[in-house]
């Protein structure tokens, strides 16, 4: 018997659905690929089994509550997206917050959100908490601008800590006084040049400092940054 990839995907998914329904008649707390998988199932299956998108989606809504997974799922199954076959065809289908409150639980809360007994609520998995202060990037590290030019026909990025000295050859700046150095940019941030422009960037030392270096970072030589009331080299 030959499957296509996505009948392949489907016998996955019906596997893992009654992997997961085994264990929550065990009374076992099912985790994220389960609790995420017998939702889906629900839904392919009564969309198999010749009912309309509004109830599929009601179906997939009632499968599983709060109780029946561990915690903090709820907080990561938000938005459920799938692809079933209805009588009239492959239809999108968006299930939010598919896993309904716990019995006695408030109405759309979780336990991110209210603490038990008076305790402090806990943090919501993914949570970001963010410090009270800014956070200075490349604190302490010498800084220059740097003027880069792109005569070529192509746009042209440069990757926050790609080295600069190994960027794309079309690019004109200083290599040499760059050797070492890197854009003054958030990791995963790019820097575009347009064709036939140029632009002036920020950069900072990739690495830390040598002990012998100059004030620029070059070891044992002239800095590339100049102190007040010298000329740049």
């Amino acid at each position: 018997m030959h499957l296509s990839p996505k009948e392949i995907e489907r016998v996955w998914l019906f596997a893992l659905a009654e992997l997961a329904r085994k264990r929550r008649a065990k009374g076992i707390k099912l985790n994220y690929p389960e609790a995420l998988a017998l939702i889906c199932d629900e839904v392919m299956e009564a969309a198999r089994e010749g009912c309309t998108l509004e109830q599929a989606v009601a179906r997939g809504c009632q499968v599983l509550s709060a109780a029946d997974v561990m915690e903090g799922v709820p907080d990561l199954l938000t938005r459920v997206q799938l692809e079933a076959v209805f009588t009239d065809g492959t239809r999108l289908v968006t299930l939010h917050q598919p896993i309904r409150p716990a019995a006695g639980a408030a109405a759309g809360g979780s336990a991110a959100e209210a603490g038990r007994g008076g305790e402090p609520a806990r943090a919501a998995v993914g949570e970001v908490r963010v410090a009270e202060e800014p956070i200075v990037l490349n604190a302490g590290k010498p800084r220059r601008a740097l003027r880069i030019r792109n005569d070529s026909p192509y746009p042209i990025w440069i990757g926050s800590h790609f080295p600069l000295e190994r960027v794309n050859p079309r690019l004109e700046f200083d290599r040499e006084q760059a050797h070492g150095w890197r854009l003054a940019a958030p990791a995963g941030e790019v820097v575009m040049v347009p064709p036939g422009s140029d632009v002036t960037v920020d950069i900072v030392p990739r690495g830390p400092l040598p002990e012998d270096a100059a004030p620029g970072g070059a070891p044992g030589g002239k800095g590339l940054i100049a102190e007040e009331g010298e000329e740049r080299p």
